[in-house]
């Protein structure tokens, strides 16, 4: 598996931020929400690597040691830079290194990690913490590392906070005061840990009531995989090799970890009936 690289951030005081490129420049990558919103652009240049966070920073991830600089944006507060370093940056720089990481949340289990992938919103971070609070250990609420290999796959957690939209922490006992930028932010871990990656599952909103509270089903490996790549955290969308590699890593995940397609029923009202069956059948 290797020691993942820790990597730390050095804030460039004083530094005027770089240009960032055009998002329709030959080698940039575009970064986009689930919205379709345009939140970072990476490239290569000279033999760097930058990835610039609109409006936040533009981070400077170098070919070898572990030091990102960050030359913040105007007007940008430093916990925001922080924030990204963390939840982009260092997720991105990893897989620069070789490693794949999934954008997802997830929780330890005696024999594995449990990994949940969603679109934003679907309430993955949501979840995860419902069952931190029944005493399953918090793994991640942004990225799994995964460290593949031909039979298993292992799964690396990062450091991290967790970050809960109003509703999901006022069900949880938080008053609006406890908000920072219109989220909870709660410790999650400061270090790095290694577990097998135990299941993986694609989370996805019934749209009715009338469906049931929890439906699982094993999707086509090719579904699969592609759901996955959606999820799959990467810096170059143009570095073929790369690109390559990834493919193949996931398609070994596939070989060697069950994914599992995973709809449920949304809402503050059916959480604790949710959380139940998702301990029942998915832990």
């Amino acid at each position: 598996m290797g020691i993942l690289p820790a990597f730390v951030l050095k804030v460039l005081a004083g530094a005027s931020p770089p240009t960032p490129p055009g998002a329709d420049e030959p080698g940039v990558t575009q970064w986009r929400d689930s919205n379709g919103t345009l939140g970072a652009l990476s490239h290569a240049s000279g033999g760097e690597h930058w990835l610039h966070v609109l409006g936040v920073a533009s981070f400077r991830i170098p070919a070898q040691g572990n030091e990102i600089a960050a030359i913040a944006a105007a007007g940008s507060r430093p916990e925001a830079v922080s924030d990204e370093f963390q939840r982009t940056a260092w997720p991105a720089a990893l897989q620069l290194r070789g490693h794949e990481v999934l954008h997802a949340s997830a929780v330890a289990t005696p024999d594995g990690v449990v990994a949940f992938c969603a679109r934003s919103e679907t309430g993955k971070s949501t979840l995860a913490y419902g069952l931190a609070k029944r005493g399953h250990r918090l793994w991640s609420d942004d990225a799994v590392v995964l460290s593949v290999t031909p039979t298993h796959t292992v799964a690396s957690s990062l450091p991290f906070q967790v970050r809960l939209r109003p509703a999901s922490a006022a069900h949880f006992g938080f008053a609006s005061a406890d908000l920072e930028r219109g989220r909870l932010r709660q410790p999650g871990s400061d270090a790095s840990a290694h577990l097998p990656l135990k299941r993986v599952c694609l989370l996805e909103r019934a749209a009715a009531d009338s469906e049931p509270l929890l439906a699982t089903e094993q999707p086509p490996p090719a579904a699969a995989l592609a759901e996955l790549l959606q999820h799959a955290i990467y810096f170059s969308a143009h570095d073929l090799d790369r690109r390559r590699l990834m493919l193949r890593n996931y398609l070994t995940v596939l070989g060697t970890v069950p994914v599992l397609a995973v709809r449920f029923r949304p809402g503050m009202t059916y959480l604790d009936s949710v959380l139940d069956a998702v301990e029942e059948r998915l832990l």
